[in-house]
């Protein structure tokens, strides 16, 4: 059987989230597990759900999408993708800072969530393939958390006591970690790309 993924909308439009969430349903393989219409209650359904796909306005009544992801940052330990979901195409450059999956302009373009939707799909089936399991446990104080690229251009969440040891490509000017370090991850290449977020 194929697995359902997880789908969380924080809008507070309450309009664009219900045509947003009509158009979603016609995924058998997705699951409308929640929607929130403010970033605190969004944070508490994110915390609770830990879905695989999340569609976010980025101009929430309380904060900015991004400062709900800012907020949360050490707490997301799921691979979940992200969609910031707007009317506004100013945001574009920030979303794409922000590491979003993707963007979606309001009103809803069928053709382009369609592609969204099987981009996810063919992300999600090749991540599974090459899955990096992190327990779930109490993180300690001075504990950090990393958000790295693989090979594949999959975004992954690495605590600081995962890795053993890391490099600074000069070529390439980013940071790296040899795959070795990292168990349960199969990849094909030796080195996983590493940004770091403080």
């Amino acid at each position: 059987m194929d697995k359902l993924y997880r789908v969380v909308i924080i809008d507070d439009d309450e309009f664009s989230a219900d045509n947003l969430c009509l158009e979603l349903k016609k995924y058998n393989r997705l699951s409308i597990d929640g929607m929130a219409r403010n970033g605190a209650n969004g944070r508490k359904l994110l915390e609770k759900v830990h879905p695989d796909l999340l569609f976010l306005d980025v101009e929430l009544p309380d904060m900015k999408g991004m400062e709900l992801l800012e907020q949360l940052r050490g707490a997301i330990t799921w691979n979940m993708q992200i969609v910031f979901y707007t009317a506004y195409d100013k945001y574009m450059i920030y979303a794409i800072r922000g590491a979003a999956f993707d963007y979606l302009l309001k009103p809803i373009d069928k053709k382009e969530l369609e592609g969204i939707i099987d981009r996810f799909m063919k992300k999600a089936e090749e991540s599974a393939a090459a899955s990096l399991v992190i327990p779930p446990r109490v993180y300690s104080a001075g504990e950090h958390t990393f958000m790295i690229s693989t090979p594949i251009n999959d975004l992954r969440i690495l605590r600081s006591i995962d890795i053993g040891f890391f490099r600074y490509n000069s070529d390439r000017k980013q940071w790296e970690v040899p795959n070795r370090q990292i168990h349960n991850i199969k990849q094909c290449s030796n080195w996983i790309t590493i940004y770091f977020i403080l």
